[in-house]
Order: structure tokens, then C-alpha cells, then sequence
């Protein structure tokens, strides 16, 4: 059996060509697609298809493995965990070329490696959300750097004028960013500034009597002493609030393209998940492009392993312990945790289960805990039973899971 273990890195990936545990050629590559049209007609020369497995599927592989999956050759994916514990046990060193080595060793000791399923849907699917998690991080960033900024600017005077961020209050921030501006300016100068917003409640009586509230609000004020730093201030404000503005934007047009992704690839989704709240056409998109295919994980308890709703067990002699798992997917844990959170209000279907683990534990995190177990449980045979029932009415060419 000749074996290919590949080790991918920014620039170039390494690969170490085995046979029977033996190694007998190694090469560097262009991670790049000329480089992986100098592996695949390597590849193509033997006279045996070779099993080719990649360290870890990340952004560093992601192309090579489209690549060659594209060509119907199949790659598996070692574990990066599993393959450092068995170059421990070869040697101390660490290289690429040794990295490259142990992957190529691993169909020898495990009979069972799965073929790498791919779908570039899922992916840029997954790309997208990643994106929205990011921008929407960013977008609680800037808030609170802008209520710093308000704060230093205007004291709390700026909380009487909008309760939140809005477009409204953004485009106002960004024409007023200090007391002296907005005392220069008259009440229609003011108004005008709110109805650029678009928003229907500031345009007629509404928004002229907020108008006259907040300039109130300023003429009555003493600030003059602060004018000198409010000048420099005010630059601050106003370039936050351009900043937030503009992601919140982002945010909101990811947010609409994801939804349509999900609503063309997953039709009526909603049906079978209707007596879960919290799964809209957004969390269900983020959800389903971290599990990517539900049909790698043959129990629900490996999916639970995955969300981070597991504990890793320890023996040894007489110890038996159960240990926090420290690795899962993150994103996908928190997407629970929000599904959990939105399940266990009164009058929601595991509120009483909920009520019942908080007298049984007396903490409310463990009682969570237990909730979110029986909602992967029920999220896994639910997303087995619908992914089969897309692949039967022909929604989706063949599978959607596996490489076109």
C-alpha cells in the first residue's frame, strides 16, 4: 500500500510518499494550483490509487483537498492532536518532513479513516458565517469604544438624547459630535439630521420635539470650559460612529445574504424544526456550516463531543475522572448555548426539564448543561432525517455533502 501524508503550511505543503511504513520519496510543493498539478501527476504515476492523508483541514488545505477531491481521488483528514501523539513516540523533533511522515502512517494503525467530504456550498457557506460572527464581534467592539468616546465628549448627557445605536443616532453622532456644534445649530438643522435616517418616527412632530429637547438639553449646559478639548473629542466621536455605522451595515447585509443561501439550499428547514425556538434561517446557516455533514458523526454522542457537551474521560488504576474537554468547535458550542437559552423560558418545551435538573443540581449552569445534551440530541436525528428527505425529493443534485 503506498501512502501519501501531506503537511500544508502558507506558502507550500510537504509530502511524504510510503510504502509499507517505508518512506521513499519526499517533496516539497507550491501551495498553490501549479504546485498541486505537480502532486496530482505524481500521484497519477502509480499504478495503484495511494492514500493520501492531509494533517488537520484548515485554511491551509482547504484548496489542495478541492482540488484533488475534484479529480475523484479521495483524502482523509488526520486528526493534528492524534498525529502530534505518534511523532511523540517516534522522535522529539519536529519538521514539516516529520509532520508529513507520521500523517502517511496512520492508514497502517487505523483502518477505519473516513474520505474527507466537501462541498463548496457548505464552505462558502461557512465562509460567510464566520464573517458575520466576526463583523458582529466587531460591531460590540466599537460600541463600547464610542460609549467611551460619548462619555469623554458629552458625560452622560449623550444617554438622554438616543437610549441606543441606531442609524438615527449614528448620523447624528457623526454631523454633532460635540455641545458646540449642536448649540450652533439651529432645531431644523437638527431635525434634518434625524430624517436622513430614513425612519418615519422622526420625520413629522416626533422628531421636531427631540429636536427641541436636545437642543434644550445643550443651551441650558455650562460646557464651555471643556470647549478646547471637545474640539479634539469631537473628531473621536464622529470617526466611531462613522466606523460603526458602516459595519453595522456590513453586518446587516451578510446577515440578509446568509438567510437567502439558506432559504435556497434548505427549503422549508422551518417544518422540521419548528418546536425549537431560536432556530432562525441565520442560526440554522451558522449551525449547519460548522457540522457540515451530519453523517460523519455516527452517534449523537460524537456530535455532543464536537459542540463541547462532553466530558473526556480519565482512567488510570483505581482514578476514574471525567475532564473538561478542551477541544471543540467553539462556534458551534455557542450556537447551542443560544438554541439552549431560547428553549428554557416558561411555556417553552424544556422549561420544565429545566426547573427539574435546577432542584435536582442546584445550579443553573449545570441544569443548562443538561438541557443543551437533549437538544443535540434532538438537533442530530433531526438534521439525519431531513438531510435524507432532501437527497429523496432531488432538492440538491446527489448529495450535498459530497464534492461535485
Amino acid at each position: 500500500m503506498i501512502t501519501i501524508g501531506i503537511d500544508p503550511s502558507r506558502k507550500s505543503f510537504c509530502a511524504s510518499f510510503t510504502e509499507n511504513m517505508i518512506e521513499f520519496d519526499y517533496q516539497e510543493y507550491e501551495n498553490s494550483p501549479r504546485g498541486f498539478e505537480k502532486v496530482l501527476k505524481k500521484i497519477k504515476s502509480f499504478k495503484t490509487d495511494p492514500v493520501i492523508c492531509i494533517e488537520g483541514y484548515g485554511d491551509f488545505a482547504k484548496q489542495l483537498a478541492i482540488y484533488l477531491k475534484s479529480h475523484n481521488i479521495k483524502v482523509y483528514e488526520i486528526n493534528p492532536k492524534k498525529s502530534s501523539r505518534l511523532k511523540e513516540s517516534i522522535t522529539e523533533h519536529k519538521t514539516d518532513h516529520i509532520d508529513a511522515f507520521t500523517c502517511s502512517l496512520f492508514p497502517y494503525f487505523n483502518k477505519n479513516l473516513e474520505d474527507l467530504s466537501i462541498d463548496m456550498r457548505i464552505e462558502d457557506l461557512k465562509n460567510l458565517c464566520r464573517l458575520y460572527t466576526k463583523t458582529s464581534k466587531s460591531v460590540t467592539k466599537f460600541k463600547n469604544q464610542l460609549h467611551a468616546a460619548l462619555n469623554q465628549g458629552f458625560g452622560q448627557v449623550y444617554k438622554e438624547f438616543f437610549k441606543k445605536f441606531n442609524k438615527t443616532s449614528l448620523n447624528f453622532f457623526i454631523q454633532f459630535g460635540s455641545f458646540e456644534e449642536i448649540e450652533n445649530a439651529s432645531v431644523e438643522e437638527i431635525h434634518n439630521c434625524l430624517k436622513k435616517s430614513g425612519s418615519c418616527m422622526y420625520k413629522g412632530n416626533n422628531g421636531r420635539k427631540l429636536s427641541n429637547k436636545i437642543k434644550e438639553i445643550v443651551d441650558k449646559m455650562n460646557y464651555h470650559p471643556l470647549i478646547e478639548f471637545e474640539g479634539i473629542q469631537s473628531e473621536v466621536v464622529k470617526s466611531y460612529s462613522k466606523i460603526l455605522l458602516s459595519i453595522q451595515k456590513n453586518v446587516e447585509s451578510i446577515k440578509k445574504s446568509i438567510e437567502k443561501y439558506v432559504n435556497n439550499y434548505f427549503p422549508s428547514f422551518q417544518d422540521i424544526f419548528s418546536d425549537l425556538k431560536g432556530i432562525s434561517s441565520l442560526q440554522f446557516g451558522r449551525m449547519i456550516s460548522e457540522i457540515r455533514d451530519i453523517n460523519m458523526f455516527k452517534t449523537e454522542a460524537k456530535l455532543a463531543a464536537y459542540c463541547g457537551q462532553a466530558p473526556r474521560r480519565f482512567q488510570s488504576g483505581e482514578n476514574d475522572k471525567e475532564l473538561k474537554r478542551n477541544s471543540y468547535n467553539r462556534h458551534l458550542a455557542h450556537i447551542i448555548h443560544m438554541i439552549g437559552c431560547s428553549n428554557i423560558r416558561k411555556g417553552d418545551r424544556f422549561y420544565n426539564d429545566y426547573c427539574e435538573m435546577k432542584k435536582k443540581y442546584n445550579k443553573k449552569l449545570r441544569a443548562l448543561k443538561n438541557i443543551k445534551r437533549k437538544i443535540i440530541r434532538l438537533l442530530f436525528y433531526k438534521l439525519k432525517y431531513y438531510m435524507k428527505q432532501l437527497e429523496k425529493k432531488h432538492a440538491l443534485k446527489g448529495s450535498f455533502f459530497n464534492a461535485a
